[in-house]
């Protein structure tokens, strides 16, 4: 993607750890989740203007209060949702739809959530390695 421009990521896993939580919703055994993992990002993003813009982007563990279960252990998401004002993912949207580049900001998103996840995964499963180690 020639439009974005990735120049440093970096990630923060000292309050990381993994919780065991059984979903509410089907009664499944209980399952370990990674909680406490955020990875931030700075992007560059050029608009089909030319206009170029930087944003500071952090995605955090997806909400596991409510025992909701998702489609992995791991899961990043937008930081912005759980109220974290460092992270403008909400600004990379706001000025990217003033150029109708809707499409554009999803994939922009979905392409640096994407690496958030595959950082979270290697954390997970070492962590979960380490795990049943101890066990």
């Amino acid at each position: 993607m020639e439009n974005l421009k990735i120049s440093e990521i970096e990630q923060f896993h000292d309050i990381s750890e993994l919780v065991e939580l059984t979903c509410n919703a089907t009664a499944q055994k209980a399952e370990k989740f990674l909680i406490g993992f955020q990875v931030e990002m700075d992007v560059t993003v050029v608009n089909k203007n030319g206009d170029k813009k930087d944003f500071h982007l952090v995605f955090q563990n997806e909400d596991r209060s409510l025992r909701i279960m998702s489609y992995s252990n791991y899961g990043m998401s937008a930081s912005a949702v759980y109220g974290c004002d460092a992270d403008e993912t909400p600004e990379l949207e706001k000025w990217l739809s003033e150029t109708e580049e809707y499409d554009f900001a999803q994939s922009v998103i979905s392409r640096c959530e994407s690496i958030a996840d595959d950082l979270a995964e290697v954390k997970y499963l070492a962590m979960l390695e380490e795990f049943e180690e101890e066990a």
